[in-house]
């Protein structure tokens, strides 16, 4: 899996930089964002050189909305008698930028889960040597 200089770059400046403070904000549903990502629809692609995974954006707007960024876009008619009927569709657009976020907090959740289960792994080790 290849991930650009500047995608690796971003993940390493929202780590360093959002304050802890911002970080520990709840948010207003009670799922959380570690049940968020794993939620996450997820598909495969692959071409000559490479398999990429990307997240479709009309399915993705169904779990986590504030994610997907919309725009109406006005088609031209497609009857050469009557230019002046217009239609328009919606496009929907992964906000990346937005996903950085869900993910460092889906880390830090899934973390705080490793470090209870490995504290309740010593006690129990340490309640086996008694």
């Amino acid at each position: 899996m290849k991930f650009s200089i500047i995608t690796i770059i971003s993940a390493l400046w929202i780590l360093v930089a959002v304050p802890m403070k911002a970080q520990q904000t709840t948010s207003v549903t009670s799922v959380s964002a570690l049940e968020k990502v794993r939620s996450l629809p997820t598909k495969e692609e692959r071409n000559e050189t490479a398999v990429l995974y990307t997240v479709p954006a009309e399915e993705l707007n169904t779990i986590a909305p504030e994610l997907v960024q919309k725009r109406n876009e006005i088609l031209p008619s497609p009857h050469a008698r009557q230019p002046q009927m217009t239609q328009q569709r919606t496009i929907h657009s992964v906000d990346h930028a937005a996903m950085i976020p869900l993910l460092v907090k889906a880390i830090q959740e899934q973390q705080a889960e490793i470090d209870c289960l490995r504290n309740e792994m010593s006690a129990l080790k340490a309640q086996a040597r008694k």
